[in-house]
């Protein structure tokens, strides 16, 4: 309401205060829909369906057992990259083994999302 009352504030001349507020037809002349107007509402119907089509999130968590306990401790107090600092210790080539094409080791827990304790 406040937004309509204010573009007939602009359309009044505001040299005579009393001229009258111009006719229906301007006021709506004043609202039609312009080219860029749909360019827009077409580029944020291509932006939402594409987002739309977003894959399901396929990364595991880290499980929330003995093992990785600790860590969800050292994340709550000192941050993601303080417990990054041991994930290599268990997991590299001897123990658990990383699969073919995982990206670099030091940035683990950007992908991998702590689970709710």
């Amino acid at each position: 309401m406040f937004a309509v009352l204010f573009r007939l504030w602009l359309l009044t001349d505001h040299r005579n205060l009393y001229q009258p507020i111009r006719t229906n037809i301007e006021v709506l002349m004043a609202f039609s829909l312009k080219k860029r107007d749909f360019l827009l509402v077409g580029i944020a119907i291509v932006i939402l369906a594409f987002l739309w089509q977003a894959p399901p999130e396929s990364t595991s968590r880290v499980p929330y057992d003995n093992d990785h306990r600790q860590f969800y401790d050292i994340v709550k107090n000192d941050g993601k990259k303080a417990a990054e600092k041991f994930c290599e210790e268990c997991h590299n080539k001897d123990a658990v083994p990383f699969p073919e094409g995982h990206p670099a080791k030091y940035r683990c827990l950007f992908c991998h999302k702590m689970q709710s304790p």
